[in-house]
């Protein structure tokens, strides 16, 4: 009997001992508790850590990119000396040649480090861009974002983005540097084709959709979305000269008029995690240090609580560029004291922040606020319980069909038919038995910038030929080249090669019964840092249409590029003209649709094409003018915004208001019948623009406000309803209030900015 009490008293004392070692266990820290909301693990987390911890949080990494071997492995140098303390983002540019599995693999080594090897266990977030396809290898490739815009179809941009941060999403990229929502008003300058044009409203919707594309609905970023990076923050697209990164000073209510609306609505309408300062500045002030804009408006105005992040190397630009000091704890104050959030894409400057908090110049519950929405957001996309990567199911993913059709739904939405004589276009098969397609464009990858290799690319010849099939004979020829390198420069190609080229070319055209002149720009010769002084066809382009015009034969015009080309003498001598952009991987598909009339093309142009580098600025919203005329030649546009044909006819009937008149703070229904006259379907973009006749400060002359995209079978006709609200009779008055003045506006509603039918709205008090 005592050996068996001894052996209950024994058990009983390990029973106790064992469920006072279960109390006694220390808990897990509430940020690792996925039960309490991000708002709690955030604050949790940010108490438990040093200064060094949350600068290393405000610092942004690439230079891993040495570290990374073919397989994805990484140097544990890199890991132990620049993440012991964490880090807030990496760089993802490897991607671009690098292979996305080994990519994913080292994204996965660093995440397992992060989280087991230092004291917090913080991961990393992983940016790249991401403003027309997902950034790597294999990857699904759409048209530019200024093709997009010419669809004028907020629905498929949508679309567009929510493919694009799938694929991101999943090779471990977590956020796009993306949509670039610019008001571009400088045609020279190189960046066009990443913007959505010149229009603020036409900006601000497509903004609004591609951020909601990337994020999803909210508030949280599930597995299949990415944090959308608002860029760039402010007045960058209308540089002085058409140079990228030169200033723009313009006023403070051309900034809340034009340049302001795109950002402010990507926000409060469509919750946008993060924005980029950019490099410019605007009087005086450059953007990264700009307390005003980053602080004041940005937050304080529009309520902001994401992420302000510097464009690369920004820092280091306002030491060697805007020169506003030398001094890098200077600098690094300045930015902090303005709202950067984090700097790209090394830490050049905010290592000094650590130093600046001891002694007190930054008070560290500066650095709490901008260190807060950086562990917030890492806390919505669920990285501290699913951190990794797989990378199975890639292929999988970007070889799905309904990506492909999208891809050429939009290529086919983005073609502008700009001019069609005698309806020369759609060609008909049975009247044609040889065709040739020449031009630098007709059968290379007409990329533009911010891709890499997708999956595929049809050119304009392979698109051309298959759909013609074997009745018809195609043939090609190159004509001239855009530009070549020489000593790792841009410059023109040798006039003895270009008119050798040339006259092969027409020998071809010769044989032809239609020539396909495929010409433009390309992104050597229009991107990023590659501005131009004139709005021409680069190379010996002019002369190679001027050579085939001679042969006598019909020419259907395909115009490739980023910006809009002010060639007039070039486009009268087309039978055809199309303004194509950047179409993505299915560029020959889809032009080879619209030119056998597969497609009927609706697109409309999102940025006015001027007469000539002269006549700039040009963009259709200017103020009223008074007696300006240019001697010996036109003022007009020579294509003007909204402009876009179609191989059928729209009428437009019965304009009516809901209301002639409505008080300050009302809204209004704007009805019009719209009829496809013609004998084919096809799509047609109605766009509504409002003139304040009076007000106490010059208002633009007109401005959209407005639009839809339909599609009518010929002889149907469908009511478009469009909406007139408080919102878009405001402005800036002498004040600088926002308000709605009392008086009459012009509502016009028609095709383009030039064609419309009009009706008057009176606003009483």
């Amino acid at each position: 009997m005592i050996k068996v009490a001894s052996i209950q008293l024994f058990l009983a004392l390990g029973i106790m001992l064992l469920f006072m070692s279960f109390r006694n266990k220390p808990q897990d820290p509430a940020y690792k508790n996925p039960k309490l909301s991000a708002e709690e693990r955030t604050r949790d987390l940010l108490s438990r850590m040093i200064i060094e911890e949350k600068v290393a949080q405000m610092e942004c990494y690439r230079d891993f990119w040495n570290s990374i071997d073919d397989a994805g492995n990484v140097d544990t140098t890199f890991l132990n000396t620049k993440l012991s303390k964490g880090a807030g983002q990496l760089s993802g540019v490897p991607l671009w040649w690098k292979r996305p599995e080994s990519i994913i693999r080292f994204q996965n080594t660093v995440q397992n480090f992060l989280l087991t090897k230092t004291r917090l266990g913080i991961p990393v977030i992983i940016h790249n861009e991401g403003s027309r396809c997902a950034y790597f290898k294999g990857s699904n490739a759409f048209p530019a974002d200024i093709a997009l815009a010419s669809t004028w179809d907020t629905v498929i941009v949508k679309k567009v983005y929510t493919v694009i941060a799938e694929e991101s999403r999943a090779v471990g990229i977590h956020q796009l540097e993306a949509p670039v929502i610019d008001v571009a008003r400088e045609p020279r300058w190189g960046r066009i084709n990443e913007t959505y044009g010149e229009d603020p409203y036409l900006v601000s919707q497509m903004g609004i959709q591609a951020v909601k594309g990337m994020q999803g609905e909210g508030p949280a970023i599930d597995s299949k979305h990415v944090i959308a990076t608002l860029k760039h923050f402010a007045a960058y697209g209308q540089p002085e000269g058409g140079i990228n990164e030169a200033a723009d000073n313009c006023s403070e209510r051309i900034l809340r008029d034009v340049f302001f609306p795109p950002f402010k609505d990507a926000i409060q309408k469509a919750g946008a995690y993060s924005i980029m300062a950019s490099y410019n500045e605007i009087d005086g002030v450059p953007s990264t240090v700009n307390k005003w804009l980053l602080t004041d408006v940005l937050r304080k105005e529009w309520g902001f609580k994401g992420t302000a992040v510097t464009d690369y190397g920004c820092l280091r630009g306002n030491v060697n560029d805007h020169r506003i000091s030398n001094d890098t704890s200077e600098i690094t104050r300045l930015a902090v004291t303005a709202g950067v959030n984090m700097e790209y894409p090394q830490p050049f400057f905010y290592p000094k922040i650590v130093e600046l908090v001891r002694k007190k110049i930054i008070p560290e519950s500066r650095i709490d606020e901008l260190v807060y929405p950086i562990l917030l957001q890492k806390f919505k996309m669920g990285l501290f319980e699913n951190p990794y990567v797989n990378a199975d199911g890639l292929k999988a993913l970007t070889d799905r069909t309904s990506s492909s059709q999208l891809a050429l739904d939009v290529a086919h939405e983005s073609i502008i038919l700009l001019k069609n004589s005698n309806r020369f276009a759609p060609v008909e098969k049975s009247t044609v038995k040889t065709i040739a397609v020449i031009g630098p464009h007709a059968n290379s990858r007409i990329w533009g910038n911010e891709v890499l290799e997708p999956k595929k690319f049809v050119t304009v010849y392979s698109g051309i030929k298959q759909k013609a099939g074997n009745d018809i004979k195609t043939l090609w020829a190159e004509g001239c080249k855009i530009s070549v390198e020489k000593d790792k420069q841009i410059a023109l190609q040798d006039e003895n090669e270009a008119m050798v080229q040339i006259d092969s070319a027409v020998g071809i055209a010769r044989q032809s019964d239609v020539v396909i002149l495929a010409l433009g720009g390309s992104d050597k010769t229009s991107s990023f840092n590659i501005d131009n002084s004139t709005l021409d066809l680069p190379g010996y382009q002019e002369t190679l249409v001027n050579a085939i015009y001679k042969t006598g034969k019909p020419i259907i015009l395909l115009i490739f590029g980023g910006k809009p080309f002010a060639i007039p003498k070039i486009y009268e001598k087309a039978q055809s003209v199309f303004y194509c952009w950047y179409l993505g991987q299915e560029t020959g598909t889809a032009i080879a649709d619209v030119i056998f009339g597969d497609y009927n093309p609706g697109g409309k142009l999102p940025i006015t094409i001027p007469r000539s580098v002269g006549h700039l600025p040009a963009f259709y919203n200017h103020k009223p003018q008074q007696m300006g005329h240019y001697v010996l030649d036109d003022m007009s546009p020579l294509y003007p915004f909204g402009f876009g044909l179609s191989y059928t006819t729209f009428q437009y009937n019965n304009l009516k208001l809901q209301k002639d008149s409505i008080r300050q703070g009302e809204n209004c229904l704007v009805s019009v019948d719209i009829t496809n006259t013609g004998k084919v379907a096809g799509g047609e973009v109605v766009q509504m623009y409002i003139h304040d006749k009076y007000s106490s400060v010059t208002r633009p002359v007109k401005e959209l406000k407005d639009f839809c995209r339909i599609h009518l079978n010929p002889g149907e006709t469908k009511n478009v309803v469009l909406t007139i609200t408080p919102e878009k009779l405001s402005f800036y008055d002498i004040n600088m209030k926002y308000i709605v003045e009392p008086g009459d506006f012009e509502i016009m509603v028609g095709t383009s900015s030039t064609e419309y039918v009009t009706k008057i709205l009176t606003v009483k008090k």
